[in-house]
């Protein structure tokens, strides 16, 4: 039986704190929303829809940008190029706004972990890049991600001021899975509860 890849020793701290410096360098509280796309902007990653693509092919494009496209979330494009953006992330506008900003910010994560491909299939003319790397990379992207999106200062915050899951979910444009899976992950619950 094949063991379950982990997370690395002391990498959802080590995310916390990314989080945080990210905030600090935009200038926003820890608390704070942080916004996919303004990270983006900040660390000079372009973040397009598919029909913004020059040169994907009639076919890739209709299965890119077909309204009913919820099949794929997004893909990251690496450029080698000083004059240009370090990476290119194609993303699905189909998406609910909650599920592009986690999409996005999935894209991000890898980037900032200096993931790299295992290999890079175009045989069906489409950028498949996701299912490409390693599962420990996908959980580490995860974990990164999520946690930019709704670190544990911004759910103690919005808790303290006892704002119910929707609240949370509007504030910071996330979904209701986001908010149940970092309440519970972070244990910001039983941290509140030892408190009263």
């Amino acid at each position: 039986m094949v063991a379950k890849p982990k997370l690395p020793y002391r990498f959802a701290a080590d995310a916390e704190r990314k989080a945080e410096s990210l905030r600090q360098e935009l200038g926003l509280e820890p608390h704070e929303p942080l916004c996919a796309f303004r990270l983006c902007e900040h660390l000079n990653i372009k973040v397009v829809v598919a029909e913004q693509v020059e040169g994907l092919s009639p076919d890739s494009l209709l299965v890119l940008d077909h309204p009913s496209g919820k099949g794929w979330s997004a893909v990251t494009i690496p450029f080698h190029s000083a004059e240009q953006s370090s990476h290119l992330i194609i993303h699905n506008r189909a998406h609910s706004s909650a599920r592009q900003q986690s999409n996005v910010m999935h894209e991000v994560a890898h980037i900032l972990r200096r993931h790299e491909l295992s290999a890079i299939d175009t045989g069906n003319g489409l950028p498949d890049y996701m299912r490409l790397y390693p599962e420990e990379q996908e959980m580490e992207a995860d974990c990164l991600g999520w946690t930019l999106l709704l670190p544990r200062p911004a759910l103690l915050m919005a808790l303290g001021k006892g704002w119910d899951r929707g609240a949370i979910m509007q504030h910071y444009n996330v979904s209701a899975e986001m908010v149940r899976l970092r309440l519970n992950r972070t244990g910001v619950l039983r941290q509140l509860s030892y408190r009263r």
